[in-house]
């Protein structure tokens, strides 16, 4: 196979990618003003300046589920927003968005800060369907005071945003676009580059591919390491003997061993 034909092999995978699909989006996510123009659509703010956005920001923690987030990104009035894509219409959704929303606090809250100075966190959960079933294209779940209605705020934000609802509004636009991610489309012209560079540049669509191929590793890898956590765990909960446990379970450290006994 000569390079063209590589190349034109390679670019027919990527072109048959959209942007909620992760391996996509992460790539999408490098890119601060495509980034920015997704933030601005999404929460109707025009002059939104982003100070950095992180892709696939991996949160560990000893004996827990560790979190992949799929894009984390800092404005310059400090705020976090952390995006993430529907892995499964069969999650819980919400508890998903609670779970990783308290390991960005832990990550971002360094030992004796006032908690006065946590930042402030907008968790954005994209979705291809409408699991809350009301007919919205984006949903702004707040905090309220049941006796009184009145909203109150704790510095954390949840917005919910799906594909399913097409009510033509730039928001649903917008989901549209990145549902099918076809061609440019003239409200997103940010988005629309970095996409066409993904999809139809040469170093883009190289870059996609070992994106793909490098992602596919990692998660091998993870996969292996979070069975291996669970195993010790278990074992270690069931009263197994810590040098045996040592010895069975070799893709943990010592250390990290050490860490999940404290906790069984």
């Amino acid at each position: 196979m000569d390079a063209n034909e590589s190349f034109n092999r390679r670019k027919s995978i990527v072109q048959q990618m959209n942007i909620m699909d992760d391996d996509f989006f992460h790539k999408v996510a490098e890119d601060c003003p495509a980034m920015e123009e997704i933030l601005s659509v999404l929460l109707d703010k025009k002059n939104l300046h982003l100070l950095w956005s992180r892709p696939q920001v991996f949160l560990r923690n000893s004996g827990a589920r560790s979190v992949r987030l799929d894009a984390l990104c800092k404005t310059s009035d400090g705020q976090l927003y952390s995006l993430e894509m529907e892995k499964s219409n069969k999650d819980d959704h919400q508890k998903r968005v609670r779970y990783n929303s308290s390991n960005i606090d832990t990550l971002y809250t360094e030992k004796g800060v006032d908690f006065k100075d946590i930042p402030d966190l907008c968790m954005i959960y994209i979705s291809k369907t409408d699991f809350f079933k009301d007919g919205e294209c984006i949903y702004h779940v707040n905090r309220t005071i049941q006796e009184t209605g009145r909203t109150v705020m704790n510095g954390l934000q949840e917005i919910y945003v799906n594909a399913r609802v097409a009510d033509g509004s730039p928001i649903s636009q917008l989901m549209q676009y990145m549902k099918h991610t076809r061609g440019e489309h003239p409200l997103f012209p940010k988005l629309s580059a970095r996409v066409k560079y993904l999809k139809e540049e040469q170093k883009g669509v190289e870059e996609m591919c070992e994106a793909v191929e490098q992602y596919a590793r990692e998660r091998a890898k993870e996969t292996a390491k979070e069975t291996a956590r669970e195993n010790a765990l278990r074992f270690l909960q069931n009263g197994v003997d810590f040098e045996i446990v040592v010895r069975s379970i070799t893709q943990l450290t010592r250390k990290e061993l050490e860490e999940l006994r404290e906790i069984s």
